[in-house]
């Protein structure tokens, strides 16, 4: 069963969360405390890791004598939602839920008789024990579902509360079954969660998580608890003599794989030149400890624990590495694993943080495994795909998760995705940015950012714009539109002819703008008499063109001979001809042209002045948005 993505339900600041990714890998990014950590750790306990303990559910605290009116709005509402009525939940919530959409191998469909893609919830209530429910079609009589795992005295019980004869001998729990079945088949049936069948909670993939965060663990005090217990029975003489032989041939098998772990350890971190592993097993205390030291050319050996924290983190990305060789992942019978990292990048260099995003690439090439990285690393979240990556933010105290290309049409996602990637429109910038310019296409992508230091004395990343070239593609406009709707400021500057030439008026008519979520008169501004190089002067064509572009003739050139093209269809184009025919080191390309003369504009009084303005009004935008 591979997870597709999960949902989180009153645990911690996650009160209500929809549509956390787990991919080949999924990437969660965000604030600090914004709920990464608590959302791999949710994860977890719905592939059956760790325990729910009191102060993990989510508490929204209402002081006597509040009314709804004092309250945050929005957690008000989500209060109310987790609670299913208009009444507030005083303290914590009741219950923890988290909820994973599976799918089902081919395989796995028959085997289980289920569909492709099924909905498993594991949920606790406060001073319960944790369950697993599966959504489907159910009986609406409930007693015709559950009893897959029942005991055979419960069999006889429920059998005989419905009035079900058994089809065979009495001591067998077929002949209770097999008529349950039948009964539950023919039964009237409506969409609910039911007691999930043993069957399909065998196929969960295994949890590992990988953390490099110190948080406290809900499940020690239980731990330490039970531990202490274990020790008395454990000490009995019969008990422990026979473990203890079991021990020493459990520590030499683990011999040979120490070996080939300090093998590639030492492979990986170059300085190294000796290295140390003692486990010690002991089934009185299941894994107990392992002693790891380490020593450098010419120093003594150390415990690792007393290196810095790079050394440790660079040992411990060897180790991850190492630990690949285990995950399985081939076998079609394996149920598969999910592998979580918490900001795994932390105190690697951009290098060895390109060499870690490799290790999971390589984990992920696995058929079984899957990945979701918990980061904040732009080195890591630029190096998947845009519609595998999750924000996290807090409003009101409350966990909030935004995908900036959703999974409800994967065709429209993956198809805003690729266009995103050929405009180069890195992840971290469509993630974090809040306000977007498009321009029509290369000449005015080059030229943008010279005019806008003259004018405004700053470049446009410092100021947090992003440009992004239509090059006519009517996808770029759609990306626009959808940075739009998701609350970016997004705007529009395009030569005034786009609205006639052929090639572009229907991408830009105005509505087909509007259908995109993009205002024709408030998005939109359009430069010249019809484009972009017609606003320079004359005697600023010619001024350049005699310093760059030389008359083959040795005349220089005349503001006359540019007023001439403007008067003619395409002023760009005409004039481009004529330096090209005109002088032996012509422009080739429109965006080679205006470059240089952009480039010879010595300060904000050399910009034409609705260029100018048009500046500032970007300027202005980015203090808005």
């Amino acid at each position: 069963m591979d997870l597709v993505h999960f949902d989180v339900e009153g645990y911690r600041a996650l009160a209500d969360v929809k549509n956390i990714p787990v991919g080949k890998p999924a990437i969660l990014t965000g604030h600090n405390d914004a709920g990464k950590s608590a959302s791999l750790r949710a994860l977890g306990f719905l592939l059956g890791e760790g325990l729910i303990g009191e102060h993990d559910y989510t508490r929204f605290d209402v002081t006597e004598g509040n009314s709804d009116e004092d309250l945050d709005a929005e957690a008000t509402m989500v209060a109310r939602g987790l609670n299913g009525n208009d009444a507030l939940p005083m303290g914590p919530v009741p219950r923890v839920a988290v909820t994973g959409t599976f799918q089902l191998r081919d395989s796995e469909v028959a085997s289980l008789e289920l569909a492709k893609r099924l909905r498993l919830r594991r949920s606790v209530e406060r001073g319960c024990a944790p369950r697993y429910e599966l959504e489907g079609e159910f009986p609406l009589e409930e007693r015709l579902r559950g009893f897959e795992n029942l005991s055979l005295t419960e069999l006889k019980k429920r059998c005989h509360e419905l009035g079900i004869a058994p089809t065979g001998p009495a001591n067998t729990k077929t002949s209770f079954l097999e008529p349950l079945r039948a009964a539950a088949t023919a039964a009237k049936k409506s969409t609910d969660w039911a007691e999930c069948p043993k069957t399909v909670l065998e196929r969960l993939p295994r949890f590992v998580l990988f953390s490099s965060t110190a948080e406290p663990d809900p499940a020690a005090d239980v731990r330490t608890a039970l531990a202490a217990s274990f020790k008395v029975h454990m000490a009995e003489p019969s008990v422990r003599d026979s473990i203890a032989t079991i021990e020493s041939n459990l520590n030499a098998m683990l011999a040979k794989e120490i070996e080939d772990l300090k093998e590639h350890v030492l492979t990986s971190v170059d300085d190294l030149t000796s290295l140390e592993i003692a486990p010690s097993v002991s089934l009185t205390e299941s894994f107990k400890n392992v002693d790891f030291s380490a020593g450098r050319e010419g120093n003594a050996t150390v415990s690792l624990a007393q290196s810095g924290a790079g050394r440790k983190r660079l040992v411990t990305l060897a180790v991850w590495e190492w630990s690949s060789k285990i995950l399985g992942g081939s076998d079609p019978d394996d149920p598969g694993v999910v592998i979580a990292y918490d900001e795994p990048d932390t105190h690697l260099d951009y290098g060895r943080q390109r060499r870690l995003m490799d290790l999971f690439h390589l984990q992920c090439s696995r058929e079984n495994v899957r990945m979701v990285v918990a980061t904040h690393s732009l080195n890591l979240i630029d190096r998947v795909d845009i519609s595998d990556v999750a924000h996290f933010g807090l409003e009101a105290g409350l966990t909030r998760v935004d995908r900036l290309i959703g999974t409800e049409d994967r065709d429209i996602a993956t198809y805003l995705s690729d266009v995103s990637s050929a405009m180069g429109l890195r992840n971290s910038v469509l993630l974090h940015e809040q306000c977007f310019v498009v321009v029509e296409g290369a000449t005015e992508q080059q030229c943008f950012p010279v005019l806008f230091r003259l004018v405004v004395g700053l470049p446009l990343q410092s100021v947090g714009l992003v440009l992004m070239a239509a090059d006519g593609n009517e996808g770029a406009i759609k990306v626009a539109g959808h940075l739009k709707k998701l609350g970016r400021t997004v705007h529009l500057v395009i030569d005034a002819d786009t609205k006639a030439q052929d090639s572009t008026k229907r991408m830009f008519r105005p509505n087909m703008l509007r259908r995109v979520g993009i205002d024709p008169l408030v998005d939109v501004t359009y430069l010249g008499k019809l484009e972009l190089e017609d606003l320079f002067s004359d005697a600023t064509w010619a001024s350049v063109a005699n310093s760059v572009w030389r008359r083959v003739d040795g005349k220089d050139w005349a503001n006359s001979d540019f007023s001439v093209h403007r008067e003619g269809v395409k002023f760009s184009s005409d004039v481009l001809l004529m330096l090209g025919n005109g002088s032996e080191n012509g422009p080739r390309t429109k965006p080679a042209m205006m470059n240089e003369i952009v480039k010879h504009l010595a300060n904000a009084s050399d910009v034409p002045a609705d260029l100018a303005d048009a500046m500032r009004m970007l300027s202005a935008l980015t203090r808005e948005s």
